[in-house]
């Protein structure tokens, strides 16, 4: 179903026992990896999960033991340009090029788009390429307009809270300034990432910024660092997507795609993970609801099920799982 070779993307589960790979082995046992062998999508005519212990092996290399398969992406794009980690390599296994089911395959081309608000109205979407859409806001450049030609895709877009410009990040770790100061990045200081850089979050005061990656790293730029779950020890059991500032710059918010949120500096309330049913679908996003220039809470976002267009009506906001007000 792609125009030329397609590519699998395998996420295999994590190790949680001390040694288990010590052998030499770049697998754990089933014990290990947290996993239980079930039918994928409900169904085991479509897919199993849980169930095969198999790596390419081209993608986070840096990890050397890894556990079973728990689920698979197919896709027509590279890998390379998804994920900063993996080899632009290429094997050829023929023997996969038959297998199909309706699973593998989107009824319509998906678009990822960065979102960000404009302090006074009006919203930027960012592609991976570097383009910036404007919705009632002011434009101030992108990499695209520059004839920039991105080693890794734009995955966050940060409006400056006085409305002057705007930050991308990359997945590499690059930010890209517009109409405002540049703090530095992760591939400017020369920083071999373990995981992609999938948020950044700008300081109340366009001071700084700080970037997240997906294993739960912060790095700060400008701005001071309160914390993240990589330098506690923490194993999340599903990657950070998003980052939210306090209105004071003193501590953010982390939110995971199962709905976990840990704060840094902040109080914290949990999230959808902890509500009976979890949160149903991917969490994309989290916000901080502010009145009198103080937190009152944070707004946890799942993904939505409507495709933001390029132009015409701006469809509803995704769904909103739950508000959890601060004490």
């Amino acid at each position: 179903f792609c125009p030329g070779a397609r590519y699998y993307i395998d996420c295999n589960a994590s190790c949680h026992c001390d040694g288990d790979c010590a052998d030499g082995s770049p697998f754990c046992g089933p014990s290990c990896d947290g996993l239980t062998c079930g039918c994928g999508l409900s169904s085991c005519s479509q897919r199993q999960a849980g169930c095969i212990t198999f790596r390419y092996g081209q993608c986070h290399e840096e990890i050397g033991c890894a556990g079973r398969i728990a689920c698979r992406l197919v896709t027509c794009t590279p890998p390379w340009e998804l994920d900063a980690t993996c080899s632009t390599t290429t094997f050829f296994d023929d023997n996969t090029a038959d297998q199909n089911a309706p699973c593998l395959q989107a009824p319509q081309p998906v678009v990822s788009y960065a979102f960000a608000a404009h302090p006074k109205g009006g919203f930027y979407l960012a592609e991976t390429d570097g383009t910036v859409h404007t919705y009632d806001a002011p434009f101030f450049g992108s990499p695209a307009a520059d004839g920039n030609h991105l080693d890794s895709p734009v995955v966050a877009i940060a409006a400056s809270p006085t409305g002057d410009g705007y930050w991308l990040a990359t997945a590499a770790g690059n930010v890209f300034n517009f109409g405002v100061p540049w703090h530095g990045s992760l591939a400017a200081d020369g920083n071999h990432l373990d995981s992609p850089v999938v948020a950044i979050a700008a300081s109340p005061t366009g001071d700084g910024y700080w970037l997240a990656t997906a294993a739960g790293n912060v790095f700060n730029f400008g701005v001071p660092w309160h914390g993240s779950p990589a330098a506690d020890g923490n194993h999340l059991d599903s990657p950070v997507v998003a980052i939210a500032a306090s209105p004071t710059g003193d501590g953010y918010w982390l939110a995971t795609a199962r709905g976990a949120v840990l704060g840094y500096a902040v109080q914290s309330l949990g999230g959808p993970a902890g509500q009976p049913g979890g949160a149903g679908v991917p969490v994309v996003g989290i916000a901080v609801d502010v009145s009198n220039e103080k937190a009152t809470g944070y707004t946890v976002y799942g993904v939505g099920a409507t495709p933001v267009p390029l132009s015409g009506p701006v469809p509803p906001p995704a769904p909103v799982f739950e508000r959890f007000p601060l004490a």
